[in-house]
């Protein structure tokens, strides 16, 4: 078995006799079959494990190719419509400008949420964190240990009209990096 990672996508190549082992010879004849299916996730678990492949996607798009010689090539692809899990957009208000470097160095920590769609807005002393795609249990740390209140999508409007832009582009980046950079 050769995996490897490209483009966010898990890629696995099979011999023939791993094909026949992990039960995915039969979804070339039949894609409903329940055997198949069972392994095509037992195949996606060990890859992932194996190339230490992380994706917070709870569903995945798979296409199978024969190859020549025996055997096949999986794609596993995180299905970009798998809404089960993510949070759409979140407004996360915060008292300090501590608790706005504590959210960022905590979500910069973990590579799922190190690059998500991120802004920060100031007034007042007061902080709002944007934040698209963070999952329900990065979510629900952040609100229990650091945000004051998550906002509704009206209160985005009046943010982006009556408060000041800090960062308007991967603040959890530029901030998170700022915090952990290794002092020499």
């Amino acid at each position: 078995m050769t995996v490897s990672v490209i483009d966010g996508q898990l890629k696995v190549v099979l011999t023939e006799t791993e094909t026949v082992r992990f039960n995915i010879d039969r979804v070339f004849f039949d894609k409903s079959d329940l055997g198949a299916a069972k392994g095509l996730s037992c195949l996606l678990k060990t890859a992932a494990a194996k190339a230490n492949f992380i994706s917070a996607a709870t569903r995945f798009l798979i296409e199978l190719y024969p190859v020549i010689s025996g055997g096949c090539e999986i794609w596993y692809i995180p299905d970009q419509n798998d809404r089960t899990r993510v949070r759409r957009r979140s407004l996360y208000e915060l008292k300090t400008s501590e608790c706005l470097m504590s959210v960022c160095e905590m979500l910069y920590s973990n590579p799922k949420t190190r690059y998500l769609k991120s802004a920060v807005y100031c007034k007042n002393g007061k902080y709002r964190l944007e934040v698209t795609g963070l999952a329900p249990t990065d979510h629900g740390r952040l609100l229990s240990n650091f945000a004051d209140r998550v906002l509704k999508s009206v209160e985005r409007a009046k943010t982006v009209e009556h408060w000041q832009c800090v960062c308007p582009k991967n603040a959890i980046a530029v901030i998170g990096a700022a915090l952990c950079r290794k002092k020499d």
